[in-house]
């Protein structure tokens, strides 16, 4: 008798095992460890084994969701701007898309804090060309810069009856005038992008102090590089010795002054501390780079 009840006990346990085993089963059919949120569980997709609540979102270019958020698209940065590229993005259940930001992932120059110059070509990836630096905007700076070419031939020339031994180096030609004209562009470039755009303080004050702008433009070759760099800087970009990321407005004008790239720039500044240098001692390193 009592080798029959303890058969019978063990019939039961293996049915009952054997029932909640084929019932996890059907609660985790792709077998990645999370139930389906049908059974009460945190995987919205039970047919995929790499969609799950807390999984790591990827920056594909499929729109996987990865993690069950839409919300969260990954990150693609092929020209190490600091943008995702607007290829990547995830599908909402109705349809809408979280995507990323950088409308060219080639260049490096075209980001959403980008200046819109004249150059046919839509750099901040708003939908428009163009429409920070209106083309009319540049002749005006190739015919300064004509001005002061012309000023430049002028003062080389040789007064009559005057003599010199060599003559002084001076720009010539359309190409000289171009460069010219990049040069008096560049400043104002910068300028246009932390004008109204870019916060110097914690307050979020953007009325720039023309000292200061000329401090972080000054030497910026046609480019947004200088504003661009210290939005991330001064933003909590770029983590300073021992973890921090606030800085001072000045800080970080001296790092990203004059830079004609953001990336280099940090990347200077991350490899110095690495190699145990101060806040002050990096941007000493880096400056102007």
């Amino acid at each position: 008798m009592l080798r029959l009840l303890v058969t019978a006990l063990c019939l039961a346990l293996l049915v009952s095992t054997t029932a909640a085993g084929q019932g996890a089963a059907r609660d985790d059919r792709d077998g990645d460890g999370h139930r389906s949120t049908t059974a009460g569980g945190d995987d919205c997709d039970d047919n995929d084994a790499n969609r799950f609540s807390g999984n790591v979102e990827v920056g594909d270019l499929e729109g996987h969701d990865e993690d069950c958020d839409p919300m969260t698209f990954g990150v693609r940065d092929e020209d190490g701007d600091g943008f995702t590229s607007s290829l990547v993005c995830n599908v909402w259940p109705d349809g809408r898309r979280s995507c990323g930001r950088d409308c060219d992932d080639s260049r490096a120059s075209v980001h959403p804090l980008q200046i819109d110059i004249c150059n046919l070509r839509d750099d901040n990836c708003n939908g428009e060309l163009d429409e920070d630096q209106l083309c009319t905007e540049l002749q005006g700076f190739m015919d300064r810069a004509a001005v002061e070419y012309a000023a430049i031939e002028r003062a080389a020339r040789l007064a009559p009856g005057e003599t010199r031994v060599a003559q002084p180096d001076r720009p010539r030609g359309a190409q000289q005038i171009s460069e010219i004209a990049r040069g008096l562009m560049g400043a104002q470039t910068c300028a246009n992008a932390l004008r109204g755009r870019i916060a110097w303080n914690a307050a979020g004050d953007t009325t720039w102090r023309q000292s200061d702008i000329n401090a972080l433009c000054g030497g910026a070759n046609n480019s947004a590089e200088p504003a661009a760099c210290f939005d991330r800087v001064f933003n909590g970009g770029l983590a300073r010795p021992g973890g921090g990321r606030q800085w001072s407005t000045q800080e970080a004008i001296r790092l990203c002054a004059g830079t004609r790239s953001t990336s280099d720039t940090i990347a200077c500044f991350e490899n110095a501390v690495a190699r145990g240098a101060s806040t002050s001692g990096a941007i000493s390193a880096c400056e102007a780079g």
